[in-house]
């Protein structure tokens, strides 16, 4: 019997750990358009996400990668009136460069934080085109960001 209880509460502690894991993994990217696909998708904690073998051609005429709440993000062509342009992997608001199979760590703009938002896209913002997204699901508890400082926030260029 005892053994039993042992592994009753094993069986719980890892599961609690699964859900404070240190990367919660979101899947992969959605791809529509400029060859957007990537490996897995990492939350890895509620300021930084992880995006493996990243795949975009550049070609977007004025796309970034973009975090908001909106129901629509996974549609292919969709005005995305409430979002964020998040800085790229070097913390620059520059339009992304073309990536083949490049790991990135984005780091949210401002005060968002994971629980802020539901998807991470790279968006075409002249052209309302989402060339691929990755969901993020309601409820994720990442851990808390270790940064002392808050990511620069990109201004929105003029349409």
């Amino acid at each position: 019997m005892s053994h039993l209880f042992a592994l009753v509460v094993l069986t719980f502690v890892g599961a609690a750990h699964l859900t404070t894991a240190d990367r919660i993994n979101l899947g992969s990217f959605r791809g529509f358009a400029h060859g957007v696909k990537s490996g897995n998708v990492y939350i890895l904690d509620d300021k930084t996400i992880e995006i493996q073998n990243y795949h975009y051609d550049g070609a977007g005429p004025a796309a970034w990668f973009v975090v908001g709440r909106d129901n629509k993000y996974t549609q292919e062509y969709v005005r995305l009136p409430y979002m964020a342009i998040v800085p790229d992997e070097n913390g620059s608001c520059s339009r992304p460069q073309r990536y083949w199979g490049k790991t990135l760590r984005l780091s949210l703009p401002g005060k968002f934080t994971t629980a802020d938002i539901s998807y991470l896209s790279m968006y075409c913002i002249k052209y309302g085109h989402n060339f691929g997204y990755v969901s993020i699901p309601n409820g994720i508890r990442a851990s808390k960001s270790r940064q002392s400082y808050r990511t620069r926030e990109c201004q929105r260029p003029r349409e």
